[in-house]
């Protein structure tokens, strides 16, 4: 597997930033993981969009989801230019704030996800997970190729994640909030000191933090979680993980 940032700040980038949005890719399969605002750019600078094959959304909060809209705009191009002719597939939490999805229809496929939830995607195997959160949210783990990724979403701390997460190769985690944060992100986020725990009691063999205030130094993010978990990489624009 082959995860690409295309984005990693929130709820709104840094200059020259987008929010949410990673590119996972195997050699059969091509599947965007939220289309956070300036998402679109950064897919058509690194991630040949005709060749896309799903969008799985882990919830509708804005900085995640900005940019389908514009995605959508992409599609229909490439369907006009002749550039591709399958639908994509859009994965999509079933929830009161989902907007109307009707003219999505000609370009994309519509599959809500449920808690639990399994689905094969040209040999990519998902599991969703439900987040604890202020709206409807999943995480996801994904596995092909004797490799296993895990993607928190938006989610305050759950012990159930430990086992969900348990021994994947790569953990890419919210980072919202430092340790002194607790009050801020209290259900709805992970702090530095969430994220570090969170890898170390799941046993997770990397982990990649995201989801970055842009008024925090983003060094300090992981000097926090480095006190806990050594074994953490910053993510950012165009970051390639193998």
């Amino acid at each position: 597997m082959r995860l690409t940032v295309l984005g990693c700040w929130a709820p709104f980038p840094a200059p020259g930033g987008a929010t949410s949005s990673y590119l996972l890719e195997t050699e059969e399969v091509k599947v965007l993981v939220d289309v956070g605002s300036g998402a679109v750019a950064n897919l058509l600078k690194w991630g040949q969009p005709e060749k896309l094959d799903a969008v799985i959304l882990s919830h509708w909060h804005e900085d995640h989801v900005a940019d389908l809209p514009i995605l959508r705009y992409l599609a229909r191009s490439l369907f006009f230019t002749g550039k591709r002719a399958e639908k994509i597939k859009l994965f999509y939490p079933e929830a009161p704030e989902k907007p109307d999805l009707a003219k999505y229809q000609e370009f994309f496929e519509l599959i809500p996800i449920g808690e639990g939830e399994f689905f094969n995607l040209k040999g990519l195997g998902v599991w969703a997970v439900k987040n604890t959160h202020a709206v409807l949210s999943y995480g996801f783990k994904f596995t092909a190729m004797g490799k296993t990724f895990g993607y928190t979403g938006d989610t305050g701390y759950l012990k159930s994640h430990e086992e969900f997460f348990r021994g994947v190769d790569l953990l890419l985690a919210e980072c919202t909030g430092l340790k002194q944060d607790t009050s801020f992100t209290q259900d709805n986020h992970l702090t530095t000191y969430d994220c570090a725990n969170l890898a170390k009691n799941a046993d997770v063999k990397t982990l990649v933090i995201t989801h970055f205030w842009p008024f925090y130094e983003v060094l300090k993010l992981l000097g926090e979680v480095q006190e806990i978990y050594p074994g953490v990489l910053a993510a950012r624009e165009g970051m390639v993980i193998l």
